[in-house]
């Protein structure tokens, strides 16, 4: 079983079209987000916001070689470069998320809660 919702946003003369998709069973473990952007905002930069409640230090980032950990809370480094996927598991390691991406290469920092 799955069912998918469409939100349609208008703004700018741009529009955005996100389905996005959950399932049942073990397939529910993920929720996809489908995003078509018909970008017309002239001087406007276009970001997806995932706000996360894991807390880790330490985000891993996909390069074409292998990968790197870095940390999420540097105030001064605000984008990091990705070569498709950025995971953030919690220190527990019982839970996390994995943001996979298949267009540009880079994102913001997880913002994570810090650690004690």
């Amino acid at each position: 079983m799955r069912v998918a919702l469409r939100v349609e946003r208008k703004a700018g003369g741009s529009t955005i079209v996100q389905t996005i998709r959950l399932a049942a069973g073990e397939a529910g473990d993920r929720v996809e987000f489908d995003s078509f952007v018909d970008w017309h905002t002239p001087e406007t930069a276009l970001k997806a916001v995932f706000p996360l409640s894991v807390s880790n230090p330490n985000a891993t980032y996909n390069w074409e070689t292998g990968t790197v950990e870095r940390g999420v809370d540097e105030p001064k480094r605000f984008e990091w470069p990705s070569r498709q996927w950025f995971d953030l598991t919690d220190t527990s390691g019982e839970y996390g998320v994995s943001v996979l991406e298949d267009c540009k290469y880079g994102s913001d920092r997880p913002m994570s809660t810090r650690c004690a």
